[in-house]
């Protein structure tokens, strides 16, 4: 009777989960605009975005706050609910997960290389102790068989704003955390003050969409896992211009092989020419963006820094619009003009380079 109260009384417990200091550096980052360009540049195609997920999960006492987020985050793509307890019994088996948590790395590891089995297979009784809850017992072959069939292709996390609003806007939902602090989200309007109240615990969640002018403020819409009745129907908010504060990276999961995402992460903002071809591109993000000719190639900085495709790995890429004007800084087009108004005072700019300036810069000539 005693045994079974505790029991109780601890599932009354939010319970927390994320470990931050387990982050794995070696995951793959992949850059933002903001880091390729040198200015904010992607523009939200929508003035509110929010993909629709599968259920408000409730992690209800134990600390499984990233399996709920990471399940959260895969089950649009699956097209059915998928079970936060399963990879929790999975991680606890290799030594990746304890009492206290996992990290988003070991969990995104997991989804790539074992997958998370469908709900149906496991009680899913939360207002237990852990090691009940978490039994490697508990994992049968029928288990491991189905959780194979829902795998990531591979992963990769970014620290740009830019980026995740881009894959927002791609149906993409991410996985992040951060040391959650007493009264986050609480309240109306619930958006997160990172100065106020005091440190609790690292805690995971799911970033699923963005809304231009939410109470006047640009922000990020997260959905955690505490249940519906929590926060906004489970879900608060961050302003674009506290965003730093998720300083352990935001995660996504990719339809790329984990060779093509390793490659695209080593020649993020790079200039990469074709193998056997005249064509130079730029890596952003998982994109190719083909360079027009020698004055964006200047604009980018990238004249004498391109690189070629010796592997030929650019073919597999997807391309999308050429690098233009637009996305070049106000401060780097300035600098440039600068430079091509002193090289052609010094006679140091041919008539064929000439031509090619004056499209840009025809003020200079």
């Amino acid at each position: 009777m005693i045994l079974e109260w505790l029991k109780k009384l601890f599932g009354k417990k939010r319970g927390y989960g994320f470990l931050p200091e387990e982050q794995d550096e070696r995951d793959f980052v992949l850059l933002g605009s903001e880091e390729i360009l040198g200015a904010w540049s992607y523009i939200p195609k929508s003035q509110k975005k929010v993909i629709k997920t599968l259920e408000i999960k409730n992690q209800a006492g134990q600390n499984t706050c990233v399996t709920e987020s990471i399940s959260c985050q895969k089950e649009p793509d699956e097209g059915m609910l998928l079970d936060p307890q399963d990879l929790a019994i999975f991680l606890r088996s290799t030594g990746d997960m304890s009492s206290k948590g996992t990290s988003l790395s070991a969990a995104q590891s997991a989804l790539q290389t074992r997958g998370v089995a469908e709900k149906g297979y496991l009680p899913n009784k939360y207002n237990t102790w852990w090691e009940d809850f978490s039994n490697p017992k508990l994992m049968t072959e029928e288990i491991k068989q189905n959780a194979a069939i829902h795998k990531s292709k591979s992963y990769y996390k970014t620290y740009s704003l830019d980026k995740v609003l881009e894959e927002l806007d791609n149906n993409r939902i991410g996985h992040t955390g951060l040391t959650w602090k007493t009264g986050y989200g609480e309240n109306y309007p619930y958006i997160l003050e990172p100065n106020l109240g005091s440190n609790i615990f690292g805690h995971a969640f799911a970033a699923i969409g963005y809304n231009m002018n939410y109470n006047g403020e640009k922000v990020l819409i997260f959905q955690n896992s505490f249940g519906k009745d929590w926060g906004d129907s489970g879900k608060f908010y961050l302003r674009f211009k506290d965003f730093s504060i998720l300083k352990w990276g935001v995660y996504f999961n990719s339809d790329l092989d984990k060779d093509k995402i390793g490659w695209l992460s080593i020649h993020q903002a790079q200039a990469v020419k074709e193998l056997g071809g005249p064509k130079i591109y730029l890596i952003q993000g998982e994109v190719k963006r083909h360079i027009p000719n020698e004055v964006i190639l200047h604009l980018l900085g990238r004249t004498t820094t391109f690189l070629e495709d010796k592997e030929n790995i650019l073919s597999d890429i997807k391309e999308a619009d050429p690098v233009g004007i637009k996305d070049i800084s106000t401060d780097r087009f300035k600098q440039v003009e600068e430079e091509i108004r002193l090289l052609n005072s010094a006679n140091f700019i041919n008539d064929a380079l000439k031509e090619k300036y004056r499209e840009i810069f025809p003020t200079l000539f």
